[in-house]
């Protein structure tokens, strides 16, 4: 009976932790987006299609460095939204 009762209590609290990791990793990434946001990034939404090919090559969840007319930015792409969060030199330090 003990043996019984210690196999539903180590199983229920694996059960426990597995679903506690599970969300922590969505608030992680919701307050990545928040602290994009909170330090000046701008949420943007690919319109034409190139700017939808250059969404499609960008790494998911990864803040990327880019260099168009001698002007820096970084892009974050959030997949699961379909957006892109952008921000300049002073966003990206923040």
């Amino acid at each position: 009976m003990k043996s019984k009762t210690s196999i539903i209590l180590l199983s229920l609290a694996s059960g426990i932790v597995l679903f506690a990791l599970g969300g922590c990793a969505s608030v992680g990434s919701t307050n990545t987006e928040s602290l994009l946001s909170a330090a000046g990034f701008v949420v943007r939404t690919p319109q034409t299609n190139r700017q939808k090919q250059i969404y499609a090559a960008l790494p998911a969840y990864k803040v990327e460095r880019a260099t168009v007319k001698d002007k820096v930015f970084y892009v974050y792409k959030d997949e699961k939204a379909g957006v892109a969060y952008v921000g300049h030199e002073p966003a990206y330090q923040r």
